[in-house]
């Protein structure tokens, strides 16, 4: 049987019917990355002169586009490299061929196994991944910043274990963990706001007493001429 190609002409659909979507998308996509961007120079003060941020996914490009030799004479940076292509090659071969053993990252370790009594089985589908990514990005992070990352994830566990002790099952969903993170982020943009608000009040105080300094020394210098 003569089988017609997929890509003769009569098979593509109607402009019209693919135009106006991509269109869509395309003023939707725009209008989100211009915001972002407007975002983005909002807060850049604030961001790296206040707080200082580290930005941990822009290390490793800043370090390859000003210290590449450096970089590439760094023998912890080739270790690491070295670990982490190792596992991703080992386990890239263990997809293709099960003989091959594979290096455990995702739920390399789970409570399944070791919380099956009242109340901490509740969390008993809690599993540990050990994604390289992650690690090296949580190595740039801040240690406050770090430190609420683990100790929210250690308080929602908690919460379960507490309601599961106290015997509270007739709640679908209770403590409505996703509720709560959902709840925080409100919360969060406030806190932000509000701090982008009080040092933008404290960086044009600052402005104005510069302003004011440069134009007493020019005031003096032209006495003095």
């Amino acid at each position: 049987m003569h089988r017609q190609h997929i890509l003769q002409p009569r098979h593509f659909p109607d402009t019209a019917l693919w135009l106006k979507p991509l269109g869509f998308w395309l003023v939707f996509v725009l209008a989100l990355s211009a915001a972002l961007v407007c975002l983005n120079i909002f807060f850049r003060q604030a961001w790296t002169e206040k707080e200082r941020l580290s930005f941990p996914v822009i290390q490793i490009p800043m370090a390859i586009a000003t210290n590449l030799g450096q970089l590439l004479r760094n023998r912890l940076f080739w270790i690491a490299f070295g670990i982490v292509a190792a596992i991703d090659l080992v386990n890239g071969l263990h997809h293709f061929n099960p003989a091959i053993p594979e290096i455990p990252i995702v739920n390399a370790f789970s409570f399944r196994d070791y919380f099956v009594e009242r109340p901490w089985d509740s969390i008993r589908g809690t599993s540990v991944n050990l994604y390289p990514f992650a690690i090296g990005l949580a190595f740039f992070l801040p240690a406050d910043l770090a430190f609420s990352c683990w100790f929210f994830f250690i308080f929602f566990k908690l919460q379960t274990v507490i309601t599961s002790a106290i015997g509270v099952r007739n709640l679908p969903g209770f403590p409505y963990i996703g509720e709560q993170t959902a709840g925080g982020y409100p919360a969060y943009v406030a806190c932000l706001l509000w701090l982008i608000c009080s040092f933008q009040g404290q960086w044009s105080v600052v402005s104005e007493r510069n302003d004011r300094g440069q134009q007493a020394s020019v005031k003096r210098v032209g006495r003095r001429r």
